[in-house]
């Protein structure tokens, strides 16, 4: 795995397919927006295959391990519960560091 390839290569996912699955690291869903901003950027010519196109390849390879994304009427996607632990060492990688509690910006009132 590197920065550019955070998912196994075992996975064969192209660009598009890291970057639209990299969009699940946070456990929220994920909106069409999102993953049509993805898309757009490796669109040729003004069309270009629709979302749910892409969605279909990328569902096909994860399908096959197991992992599942899930579709959430009219809001976007999310992984599968299942999924999400399967995926927690790649998508833990993909987030920014937290700062511990009580780290940067906590204070001591000592008088």
């Amino acid at each position: 795995m590197s920065a550019s390839q955070p998912f196994p290569q075992s996975f064969a996912l192209n660009r598009r397919e890291t970057e639209m699955l990299s969009l699940f690291a946070r456990d929220t869903i994920v909106p069409h927006a999102a993953l049509e901003a993805v898309i757009a950027r490796y669109r040729v010519g003004p069309k270009g295959r629709p979302l749910k196109v892409h969605l279909h390849y990328l569902r096909g390879k994860l399908g096959l391990r197991g992992i599942r994304i899930l579709s959430v009427r009219r809001e976007g996607f999310r992984l599968s519960p299942e999924s999400r632990v399967a995926l927690a060492p790649y998508l833990a990688a993909l987030l920014p560091a937290q700062t511990a509690p009580g780290g940067e910006g906590a204070t001591s009132q000592a008088a």
